[in-house]
């Protein structure tokens, strides 16, 4: 993550990646196949912890809170894991133009589908849970962008914060 955010994405190599890492180029593809693959690799990892988190949420507590208190929940992270999360944030806006694009579909999907069950529905025919999620990590984007942008020492939890207060000032019903 320290070679993409301060380095050009595009210019760092899968050999300069290893170096940095300790290890051979030949472990590096071993286990990824691409430099997109190792930024998605902590993505996917995220969204686990986001299911499982949204899971242990209580059953009566609306499920848009629920989605949004499970997001806040990931957020508690020690200073390294603080560091690299900007890190990795940084590295994707530069590579991407979007803090939050490596989410894998399926994980996405998860989602939608615990969400549609604790809404006793069908997602394929009602938006709701399809709203509720991308809305939720439509905010997380936004917090994600500013907090990257205005490079002070804050933490993301403090831009976070209010943009899913302000989400949920708009589906308290839901």
């Amino acid at each position: 993550m320290e070679l993409f955010a301060h380095s050009n994405y595009d210019s760092v190599s899968m050999t300069e990646i290893a170096e940095a890492s300790g290890v051979s180029r030949r472990t590096v593809f071993r286990y990824f196949k691409s430099k997109a693959e190792i930024m998605d690799a902590y993505a996917e990892r995220l969204a686990r912890h986001l299911i499982v988190a949204f899971s242990g949420r209580p059953s009566t507590e609306p499920v848009a809170k629920s989605l949004s208190e499970a997001l806040l929940s990931l957020m508690d992270m020690s200073p390294d894991e603080k560091a690299a999360a900007r890190l990795r944030n940084r590295a994707l806006l530069q590579a991407r133009d979007d803090a939050y694009s490596g989410r894998s579909p399926h994980l996405d999907e998860e989602l939608i589908a615990l969400v549609a069950h604790r809404l006793k529905t069908d997602p394929k025919r009602d938006v709701r849970p399809g709203l509720i999620f991308y809305t939720t990590q439509a905010a997380a984007r936004a917090a994600a962008q500013t907090w990257i942008e205005l490079n002070d020492e804050s933490d993301f939890i403090d831009h976070l914060r209010p943009a899913l207060q302000y989400l949920l000032k708009g589906t308290r019903t839901i």
